[in-house]
């Protein structure tokens, strides 16, 4: 089975603040896209990476990616101004002949191996699957600064990443997504467009995505506890 993996990290990471995009940002003394390619690189199923970044930026990352030495190829590609432009890009650069297409978050660095083995798993299964975590937290609508009414956690899960997917379906969702002009934030939503099931696999609540200053505190806690 052949899985190639799609990384975007293009993004502009305005929420985080500063000059620095949070994917570009020290995390461990190096870049933390970095520590994001490096775990997947990791994985024995993933075959090869597509990293999908900021045009202005493809020179300097790609000689990150050189000097990182990762155990498996890593193709560096002109990202888009969204993230679907950006894995609509680097989708462009897979294989055709791929069974499977993982993506996953550049700012995403704590992935492990054993999740994205079950996340494939479920994909080869369904077709198509997404790592998430239940809510845990009471979960409340507001208005206005008002709580107006409760919601009900049971079956309530928060999206991760890596989700992955038989090729000819994630190709069909970005196709017909671009045709209709349609927009999500994550690939999952695009193949739930098709009426496709989408697995659901357990991640663990550290498997956090970093967006903004408090999660780069929490980032390097953790970066810290797994060195060590």
């Amino acid at each position: 089975m052949k899985v190639e993996a799609i990384v975007p990290a293009a993004g502009a990471g305005l929420r985080m603040g500063g000059d620095v995009r949070k994917q570009f940002m020290d995390l461990g003394g190096e870049p933390m896209f970095l520590h994001t390619l490096r775990r997947l690189a990791s994985a024995p199923l993933i075959q090869r990476i597509i990293l999908a970044a900021p045009e202005e930026e493809l020179d300097p990352v790609r000689e990150a990616v050189e000097r990182a030495g990762l155990p498996k190829p890593c193709k560096v590609v002109t990202g888009g101004a969204t993230r679907q432009e950006s894995v609509a890009k680097a989708f462009g650069h897979l294989d055709p002949a791929s069974d499977l297409v993982m993506v996953h978050d550049g700012v995403r660095p704590f992935v492990t191996m054993e999740l994205v083995e079950r996340v494939a798993q479920a994909a080869a299964k369904v077709g198509a699957a997404t790592a998430a975590c239940r809510a845990r937290d009471t979960l409340k609508k507001e208005l206005h600064g008002r709580l107006v009414e409760s919601i009900s956690r049971d079956g309530v899960v928060h999206i991760h990443t890596p989700q992955c997917f038989r090729y000819s379906l994630l190709a069909e969702a970005l196709e017909r997504a671009e045709m209709e002009g349609a927009t999500a934030t994550d690939e999952s939503s695009l193949v739930q467009r098709l009426g496709m099931d989408v697995a659901v696999v357990h991640s663990p609540y550290w498997n956090i995505k970093v967006t903004t200053a408090e999660d780069m505190t929490l980032a390097e806690a953790l970066e810290r506890s797994m060195v060590g």
